[in-house]
């Protein structure tokens, strides 16, 4: 029988550990209960991760499933609605509570660190997060500074560039700075993720991700290891990690970033290796999924589509733009380099969005095939070139540089 999501809880706070979310439990038509992550469900099949193993379980086998994959689908608008008001210690308590109650561990220390952002002494919120009592005050702590007060920690966190932890489902963020801007990144992560995985996961087949992604945010650019002078924030393979810093409390091209992360774990955690993804299908999908969000702080709203004119333009002016058949053999190496680095990434975004928005539907079909190839090192340059232009690349190549200009405009 699996431990209980409070008794999960309650161990991660003993252990001082950061908590890890309980298995989700399948219970079969025959009365079999199988327990483990899901994967993936779509109309036909469930796939579950069980005991080192995917199993594809037919739909019709499946009496019921819940656990906090399922729970999920619920606490999203929780997510977003909490970040579209500020901190309040009572609805976020509640919602920590029902994220705890609905096994979603570790996304309630989100919303724990919100309750005592609103209030301080909350026994309630100090407790969760695995706190220690001391007369009248709680400590916390400071990784290399021990255990200090609330307001101490704040201030060693901004002021010595001592990073805070903040685990939820799908990332593990750790970051110096304003513990409000942490929140706020965690909260855009996981609802990148899920915008993503609403939108691809069924025509492209990928799975939920079984290990949290790792995002480091510097305090600021001052502090942060730049790879180069041409490249901003970015996403480390070998290390699995995000890098970003924040600017004006918010955390420079993290979505962007983000996204790289998300592809290349979940293309690996498939193939069990190393992938091989386009480079005009890694950056331009980044750059749509980034654009097609709003800026509110934490709680940005999703558009599937929401145009960035400016990438728009740098196709549709372009004096000599590459031609579709090279488009899809850059590189993601292609994409660093300074020159015409602006039009690279022009072009593989306008390609991802006419491919989606271009009133194509063999297109739209098309850009999900390739995606589902990209994940397991199937997609070629000439295949996919085939595939979408057929004989006529120039018809093709002037269709979709007519949709930029399109959108080149306000």
């Amino acid at each position: 029988m699996a431990l209980a999501p409070l008794l999960f809880a309650a161990l991660a706070v003993l252990s001082g550990g950061e908590p890890e979310d309980p298995p989700d439990t399948v219970l079969l038509v025959g009365g079999k209960e199988l327990q483990g992550v899901v994967l993936r469900e779509t109309s036909s099949t469930l796939a579950l991760r069980f005991e080192r193993r995917d199993l594809e379980i037919p739909i019709e086998e499946v009496r019921t499933w819940s656990g906090p994959r399922r729970s999920r689908r619920d606490y999203l608008p929780r997510l977003h609605a909490a970040f579209r008001r500020p901190p309040d210690a009572g609805l976020d308590r509640k919602l920590a509570a029902w994220c705890t109650a609905n096994g979603l561990l570790r996304d309630a220390r989100v919303h724990w660190w919100r309750a005592l952002l609103a209030d301080p002494r909350s026994a309630a919120a100090h407790r969760a997060l695995g706190h220690r009592p001391q007369g009248e005050e709680w400590l916390l702590p400071v990784e290399g500074r021990g255990w200090r007060s609330f307001e101490e920690a704040r201030a060693l966190h901004r002021e010595e560039n001592r990073p805070w932890g903040i685990p939820s489902a799908h990332f593990r963020v750790r970051g110096s700075g304003e513990l409000e801007d942490l929140l706020a990144a965690s909260a855009e992560l996981e609802l990148l993720y899920a915008a993503y995985y609403d939108r691809y996961q069924l025509g492209a087949g990928f799975p939920e991700l079984l290990a949290p992604i790792a995002v480091e945010i510097h305090a600021s650019a001052d502090s942060f290891p730049r790879l180069s002078g041409t490249v901003d924030a970015y996403y480390s393979p070998a290390t699995a990690t995000v890098h970003s810093y924040f600017f004006g409390g918010r955390a420079s091209q993290l979505l962007h970033e983000a996204m790289h992360a998300i592809q290349d774990r979940g293309a690996r955690q498939m193939l069990r290796g190393d992938p091989s993804m386009p480079g005009w299908l890694v950056e331009g999908l980044a750059c749509y999924m980034a654009a097609s969000f709003d800026d509110a702080p934490g709680a940005p709203r999703f558009e599937a589509g929401r145009p960035d004119r400016m990438l728009m333009r740098a196709h549709a002016e372009a004096v000599r733009p590459a031609s579709l058949g090279r488009v899809l053999r850059y590189e993601s190496g292609d994409f660093a380099a300074s020159t015409r680095q602006h039009e690279k990434y022009g072009q593989a975004y306008s390609l991802v969005h006419f491919l989606q928005h271009g009133g194509r539907p063999e297109l739209e079909a098309a850009f999900l095939q390739i995606l589902a190839a990209s994940h397991l090192r199937r997609s070629t340059a000439q295949a996919d070139e085939r595939l979408l232009a057929g004989d006529d690349a120039p018809a093709f190549g002037a269709a979709w540089r007519a949709h930029a200009a399109a959108l080149a405009e306000d």
